[in-house]
């Protein structure tokens, strides 16, 4: 969608090869030691989605604190795990799951096009308030896929920072009522007792 909606310059489009200034073997360190102890220590503490926040959290501690060394993940590793989740992604598709959705398909379609326009009108607020550009208010808002938003946003001259400031507040967000919503939809649910 983002092809067609927002328009890109001719010259844009080549991920930006970051490196820091120790080169490309502390960056590959430090990515590897903030996933590792990042997951790890999340996964111990039972952090929802640990795997995913761990690294978050302690990358930008690190950074926060100075002691990151300016490092940044190496492109061809960015690349790399970009192209793995792809391809679990579409590995993922078995029989069973295609015969589901195509049962599905017309509700799940037209809710997809609502989120998808819902979504997009709150990006374009975001992106005003914030001095952003359209398609920054749009990935910053886009349901769902942040390693998907975050591969455009590399692809592509928009504010990755940006995008993942807002989409990381939502998953803090989604995780911290995700449970009480459940317990309240639960209590919906059974039946009055006698």
């Amino acid at each position: 969608m983002t092809t067609f909606v927002f328009a890109r310059d001719a010259g844009r489009g080549a991920v930006p090869v970051l490196a820091g200034s120790h080169g490309w073997a502390v960056d590959l360190a430090f990515t590897v030691v903030c996933a590792s102890f990042g997951s790890l220590i999340a996964v111990r503490l039972k952090v929802p989605a640990g795997t995913l926040l761990g690294p978050l959290v302690l990358t930008a501690a690190v950074t926060l604190a100075g002691w990151s060394l300016d490092a940044h993940v190496p492109a061809w590793l960015a690349q790399t795990a970009y192209g793995a989740i792809g391809l679990r992604i579409g590995l993922g598709f078995t029989r069973g799951s295609l015969k589901l959705l195509r049962r599905v398909l017309p509700v799940a379609l037209t809710l997809t096009v609502v989120i998808i326009l819902g979504c997009a009108g709150m990006g374009l607020l975001l992106a005003s308030a914030a001095g952003q550009s359209p398609l920054a208010g749009y990935l910053a808002t886009s349901p769902g896929g942040l390693f998907a938003v975050l591969a455009i946003a590399a692809e592509t001259d928009t504010s990755a920072t940006f995008v993942l400031a807002v989409q990381v507040l939502r998953i803090f967000v989604m995780l911290l009522i995700a449970p009480a919503l459940a317990v309240f939809l639960a209590r919906l649910r059974k039946p009055p007792q006698a």
